[in-house]
């Protein structure tokens, strides 16, 4: 969307609010006019409000895009701070992404052990940690568990 005041630039808000009304434009024409396949009957039929979800980053001025669809007469059900970023499955991915980053990240490797996705119970890890081999000059200490251990 481009957008230019008087001095041929436009300000973030112009931008966004611009933008907004074009999201809400594209989705009044989509609601009543396009063919969806309806996911719990399998037959198709026209798109309906409900049909369509906005992802937006956080800061995105969310407030602009739900008053430009409301302005469209389209209903708005917002979902925004709904803890998204909460979700165990979100976890799991943030801890397998931290641990790929870095192999040495011993609490989302944890994490990403200890979550669903592998699911070890806390005395597995304890086990596993405590079977690692010992340093011949530190045997009390205990070894440093990362992606870098042998799985041996």
């Amino acid at each position: 969307v481009v957008v230019a005041g008087e001095d041929g630039r436009a300000s973030a808000e112009q931008q966004r609010d611009h933008e907004a009304e074009a999201v809400a434009q594209m989705c009044a024409r989509l609601i009543g006019s396009e063919m969806i396949l309806d996911r719990r009957t399998g037959a198709g039929r026209l798109c309906r409000p409900g049909d369509i979800a906005l992802l937006a980053p956080t800061g995105s001025d969310l407030w602009r895009y739900e008053e430009a669809l409301e302005r469209c007469g389209i209903p708005v059900a917002t979902q925004a701070g709904k803890g998204l970023f909460r979700r165990q499955e979100v976890q799991d991915l943030i801890a397998l992404t931290r641990v790929l980053a870095d192999r040495r990240d011993t609490l989302a490797l944890g994490a990403l052990l200890r979550g669903p996705l592998v699911g070890l119970t806390e005395e597995q890890l304890l086990d596993i940690i405590w079977a690692l081999p010992r340093a011949e000059d530190a045997p009390d200490k205990l070894p440093r568990f990362d992606l870098g251990v042998d799985p041996a």
